[in-house]
């Protein structure tokens, strides 16, 4: 008996790990990534994948300053290889549950901290993110 329960406690012991090693072969394939910095804050955006196969772009704000700064999706430009913005008409945050992200049409951004979104609209020909000069 004492035997049986150890290999249980092994089997299920090793549950998370084989989980883990699943989800490592499903990665998201990501794009690269275009970074805009100045000496107060970061904003990096690119195009990943869904696990539903679509691209989606994400904004990343980082702040160094204190402050708030108010956004609308008007103020984000984001152009694709051939010059043409797309068009962005709301925010989306994710709540932490899966079918419920909190999608707005304005954004206070707070000084010293960090936000990372989800950009709605209309991105059809947007793969990835143009090359630099």
């Amino acid at each position: 008996m004492r035997k049986l329960i150890c290999a249980l406690v092994l089997v299920f012991a090793q549950l998370p790990l084989l989980a883990q090693a699943e989800n490592e072969a499903k990665k998201i394939e990501r794009s690269r990534c275009h970074c805009f910095i100045d000496y107060e804050n970061i904003w990096t955006f690119e195009m990943v994948e869904n696990q539903d196969g679509q691209r989606v772009p994400i904004l990343n704000i980082i702040t160094f300053t204190a402050g708030q700064w108010e956004m609308k999706p008007a103020q984000v430009h984001v152009l694709n290889a051939k010059s043409r913005e797309a068009k962005i008409d709301k925010f989306s945050i994710d709540t932490g549950i899966a079918e419920e992200p909190y999608n707005t049409g304005s954004l206070k951004v707070l000084g010293n901290g960090f936000i990372g979104l989800d950009l709605l609209g209309k991105f059809d020909d947007y793969g990835e993110p143009p090359e630099s000069p």
